[in-house]
């Protein structure tokens, strides 16, 4: 085994021993075969550890009772570490999860899972631990934070648009033209001395429209638009 690999493994004991005190642990009786599984039994549905694509969990068993409302709050990308009584451990991320109840009303989870690390031998017909941890949030709250980044940005640069389009401060900072402009490129002049201005194009209807707008300099820019005509051009120092 490299030293790689044995670092892995070491991390993921460690990790499963901090698991145990703060996470969710289901010591179950697993076989191979998909169906209803019973009080305190799990149906996995491959036998080779990085292969099980799919596990059934009956949430009630003798000793910790029903704890369906537990499994109820993991989602996707939530992570699953599977150990078996002969130390193998495989870790697993959460695809998908959806709840279930038998003939008897009791409820089962019904998992979908995708291996991620651990060994690649075969499980046994044993009673193996379950250890689902809530790991969606270092998924998706960079994300969300990206998108609020994203719309924030785009709402101030709204803001400070309208704003300074209707502001009745001091005119040398915005210039309004009327151009003809077309599929060529027309250089529109202005005497603002700034490279750095916000263009915006302005159809007879009053609609803002899409245009290329390229090589500002400090005293003119380029414009092209799809189709030819007299457009209202803005531009905001």
């Amino acid at each position: 085994m490299n030293n790689i690999r044995q670092k892995q493994i070491e991390d993921l004991v460690f990790d499963i021993s901090r698991l145990y005190m703060a996470s969710d642990v289901f010591n179950r009786e697993t076989t191979y075969t998909l169906g209803t599984p019973g009080e305190g039994e799990a149906h996995l549905d491959n036998q080779t550890a990085n292969l099980a694509t799919t596990l059934i969990i009956h949430t009630k068993d003798l000793i910790t009772g029903n704890r369906f409302t537990n499994l109820e709050s993991f989602q996707k990308h939530d992570t699953l570490i599977i150990q078996t009584s002969s130390g193998e451990i495989a870790k697993y991320n959460i695809i998908s999860i959806r709840s279930d109840v038998d003939s008897s009303n009791e409820g089962h989870f019904i998992l979908t899972i995708q291996h991620s690390f651990g060994y690649s031998a075969n499980f046994s017909t044993e009673k193996m631990s379950y250890y689902l941890r809530r790991s969606a949030s270092d998924y998706l709250i960079p994300d969300l934070n990206a998108e609020l980044t994203f719309f924030q940005n785009r709402i101030d640069v709204r803001l400070l648009m309208e704003t300074m389009l209707r502001s009745d401060g001091d005119n040398s900072k915005k210039k309004v033209f009327n151009e003809t402009l077309s599929s060529s490129v027309t250089t529109i002049t202005h005497d603002m001395n700034d490279e750095d201005v916000i263009v915006q194009v302005v159809n007879p209807s009053g609609s803002v429209v899409d245009a290329t707008i390229n090589n500002f300099k400090s005293n003119s820019v380029d414009i092209t638009v799809g189709s030819s005509g007299t457009y209202k051009i803005i531009i905001i120092s």
